[in-house]
């Protein structure tokens, strides 16, 4: 892969080539968001003004090998998945050290986190947990996919879970995924989000367990939990004391939390692997009978049945509006 990086002296503009094809961005700009392992730009392809997603590599990390090889394999890996976003290529000043940047599409719309916030606090209590519940199971089937294909995220939390304009949940960031192999070992450095972070991620935890898909469905489990709650349930004052807590705290029950979906977040975020859900489709099938029993019990309407209200409401106040005009 042909890359270049472009740099003029005296614009805030940094150019950046990915084979034949070129994008820039302005490093003056708000970012649009920041992962554990790079800061993220609204950048533009230079031909087709077309926006995309740029993610510049933190400097203290481009001169780890592990986090090279990651954000290679990101940039090489495609993905035909409907809530996974595309990633285009990946830009290196040069081959050993300096500056990475991963080119993706970007996204026209806001963080799944935000979208709650602004759009479903307005919602009775159970409507607005089975509207969450169900719309994060996209992420799980995501997660499926990824797994299937032998592929772990490893940095699963509500900012890299974003909603576009038509109410598509995608999964963003997968700058730390990796391929595994079932097999037993230990990891040397933590690389991750330590809030989302499984026991078995952490390096003085002195696990010997697999990383592999149980350790995604973890911080799936946890991403859960802060999204109905507003609460991560293992952050501390430090990273630190947050990864102590993830190794020695066990999940705490919430008035926000029904029951039943509480005891389904408890074994996601088991300590123990072995004690997880062991597939992305068994924690979803656990979901799907929330969603279930939870809609049975206090009657929530499906979300067509108020999309068929508000379009036959404005069917009649334009019938009534055509009356009043003749």
């Amino acid at each position: 892969m042909q890359t270049a990086v472009i740099k003029n002296p005296g614009s805030s503009l940094i150019y950046l080539r990915v084979n034949e094809e070129w994008f820039c961005y302005d490093y003056k700009l708000q970012p649009l968001g920041q992962g554990a392992l790079g800061i993220v730009y609204l950048g533009f392809d230079c031909n087709s003004h077309q926006r995309v997603a740029i993610k510049k590599i933190r400097d203290e990390y481009t001169n780890n090998r592990y986090v090279r090889q990651s954000a290679r394999a990101e940039a090489s890996k495609i993905f035909y998945h409907p809530n996974i976003v595309h990633t285009i290529g990946l830009c290196e000043e040069n081959q050993y050290n300096g500056a990475m940047y991963i080119i993706s599409e970007y996204i026209p719309g806001v963080t799944f986190e935000s979208f709650v916030r602004t759009r479903l606090n307005n919602l009775s209590k159970t409507e607005r947990i089975v509207r969450i519940v169900s719309e994060m199971r996209q992420i799980l089937d995501a997660l499926k996919y990824l797994h299937n294909l032998g592929i772990l995220h490893k940095d699963i939390k509500p900012s890299n879970i974003m909603i576009d304009s038509v109410l598509r949940v995608k999964l963003t960031d997968l700058g730390i995924s990796e391929a595994y192999h079932k097999q037993i070992r230990t990891i040397k450095e933590f690389i991750g989000t330590p809030q989302y972070a499984a026991p078995e991620m952490i390096p003085e935890s002195g696990i010997s367990s697999p990383i592999d898909a149980r350790t995604d469905l973890y911080a799936f489990g946890v991403t859960l939990y802060e999204l109905i709650t507003g609460f991560n349930p293992f952050a501390g004052a430090t990273n630190d004391e947050t990864l102590h807590n993830q190794l020695c705290r066990v999940l705490p029950e919430n008035s926000e939390l029904p029951r039943k979906l509480f005891k389904i977040l408890e074994k996601a975020t088991a300590k123990e692997p072995d004690k997880r859900y062991q597939t992305a489709t068994e924690f979803d099938n656990a979901l799907v009978e929330f969603l279930i029993y939870a809609q049975s019990k206090n009657k929530v309407r499906p979300i067509w049945v108020y999309i068929t209200v508000i379009i036959f409401g404005i069917i009649g106040a334009i019938l009534l509006l055509q009356g009043a005009l003749l």
